[in-house]
């Protein structure tokens, strides 16, 4: 596994504290589930994750089931449990699909999963591709989130090189969206480190 700091990694792929336009209940329990993680309480944080993903399935609302799902497969990655965070995150980006934003949310999280799994190069591309989407739709990254996405990268460049992350990254950010996803779901999860 990787040995990088990745214990603000829910914070850091969904911004727990601000989910514009979700119910307050929803957004309640979220806070609650990025406090409890960040904190080290992850068993009430996988409650409160695990309770917004069954509002967001009763209320057949695909962004907050997308992002829950995100939430739930950082914590996961967090937990050490990289093949149970692959199939969240997954299932994330089948529910995004929809929406600019939110492919690009769970694009984020799977960059961060391929460096966690062992993969920097996968981690590049699928990063730039996250950010080249943004950037070709007009839009930016959340304030809140935007420090741990620059970690990100900076483990990344650490891990291939600064010429060579550049160089993937930039191929990842010409992607268009169906080559982003491909690039990010495409084959079996690299071993641990």
């Amino acid at each position: 596994m990787f040995k990088g700091d990745v214990g603000g990694g829910a914070h850091f792929l969904l911004g727990f504290e601000w989910w514009p336009g979700l119910a307050p209940r929803a957004a309640g329990m979220s806070g609650s589930g990025g406090r409890n993680h960040r904190a080290g309480r992850h068993d009430d944080a996988l409650g409160h994750l695990t309770e917004v993903r069954d509002l967001a399935e009763r209320s057949d609302n695909p962004w907050i089931a997308a992002m829950s799902r995100v939430g739930l497969g950082a914590l996961a990655l967090v937990r050490g449990r990289a093949e149970e965070a692959r199939a969240l995150l997954d299932e994330a980006l089948g529910l995004a699909a929809h929406s600019t934003r939110s492919v690009t949310l769970c694009l984020a999280a799977f960059a961060r999963w391929a460096l966690v799994a062992g993969d920097p190069e996968r981690a590049a591309l699928v990063a730039g591709a996250a950010e080249g989407l943004r950037s070709r739709a007009g839009l930016r990254t959340w304030p809140m989130l935007r420090q741990g996405e620059a970690k990100l990268v900076a483990q990344v460049r650490q891990a291939l090189g600064a010429d060579h992350c550049d160089q993937v990254f930039a191929t990842g950010a010409r992607l268009t969206q169906r080559d982003a996803v491909a690039a990010a779901r495409a084959g079996a999860a690299p071993a641990p480190r």
